[in-house]
């Protein structure tokens, strides 16, 4: 078996990148962090449904009988897409 040659470390990468967000957080309080990362989730590439999914819980955050299944919604979109 025939091995390639290594062109992206991915530890290295996630080792990185977790370094440069702590070197941001790390004199911030804990209600700072949570801010840090809820901002960065709703700007991220998955914002609209960290939204959708934060509004829901702020509308019934414990009654499972009162929620819409938005993962279903959102497969169901994804399979009528030519």
């Amino acid at each position: 078996m025939k091995r390639t040659e290594k062109t992206f470390d991915c530890i290295a990468f996630k080792k990185a990148a977790q370094m440069a967000i702590y070197e941001e957080i790390k004199n911030m309080s804990h209600d700072e962090e949570l801010n840090y990362f809820r901002s960065h989730a709703e700007k991220g590439l998955l914002g609209e449904w960290w939204i959708r999914r934060a509004s829901i819980e702020r509308e019934a955050p414990c009654c499972a009988e009162n929620a819409i299944d938005y993962d279903a919604q959102d497969r169901a979109k994804v399979e009528k897409q030519p």
